[in-house]
């Protein structure tokens, strides 16, 4: 049926990995699984099916690329996420269509975005409607290959800010527990001074370290987050 019809009835969904290759500037993205959820239904009501594809999958320098490239099983291909800045074209050359999901890459078509600029101004606003005057922003530390989203939310704050007479202060966040970053770090934690973790990952490894210093958001500091 399939030869017949020139068509497999297979989408790949491609999601990062940091099994059997390692790409420095690649990790796992769990948040993915949301995503995933509705792709999964969408294709169902479509007649197609879904089929998992890695990362490193595709990279043939270091292994034997997936059966879904070799034999030319798929259909389409939906990337979700960052990928390394030399994947994109060799993907639209292996897949004859591809859909980029919340990716760092941009095409004219065949491209979807969350409106990341939007939830910055949002969570400016919610900091401004608190009664709070200063909001410090933690991102990750330079030389991090950013998701697009941290630079249209970081714009989003400060188009807010602008307007609502908040003052904003952007400062990096370490992989890895800094007892230097936690004393600068909570000796900043005044009553008119809000935390905006600018990802769920930020978020919660903040939680994590401050909870063994006795401090809580909600309880000891406010915190908001431009993620899920």
């Amino acid at each position: 049926r399939a030869m017949k019809a020139q068509r497999s009835g297979q989408i790949g969904v491609l999601v990062r990995n940091n099994s059997r290759v390692q790409y420095q500037e690649v990790l796992s993205h769990p948040l993915a699984y949301e995503f995933i959820l509705g792709i999964s239904e969408g294709l169902e009501e479509a007649g197609y099916m879904m089929s998992f594809v890695r990362l490193s999958d595709v990279d043939p320098e270091k292994h034997m690329q997936s059966s879904a490239f070799r034999g030319h099983l798929l259909d389409g291909l939906i990337v979700v996420n960052n990928v390394p800045a030399t994947m994109p074209e060799r993907l639209e050359s292996l897949i004859p269509h591809v859909v980029w999901l919340d990716t760092n890459v941009w095409r004219e078509t065949n491209c979807i975005r969350r409106d990341e600029f939007h939830a910055g101004i949002l969570a400016a606003r919610a900091i401004a409607d608190a009664g709070y005057k200063r909001v410090l922003a933690l991102q990750h530390l330079a030389g991090a290959t950013p998701h697009f989203s941290y630079y249209e939310r970081l714009k989003g704050v400060r188009d807010e800010a602008g307007k609502r007479d908040l003052a904003v202060v952007v400062q990096e966040m370490p992989w890895d527990k800094s007892e230097v970053f936690l004393k600068d770090f909570t000796a900043q934690l005044q009553p008119d001074v809000a935390i905006l973790a600018m990802d769920i990952y930020i978020a919660q490894r903040l939680v994590g370290w401050l909870i063994t210093e006795e401090k809580r958001p909600g309880r000891d500091f406010p915190l908001a987050c431009c993620d899920d």
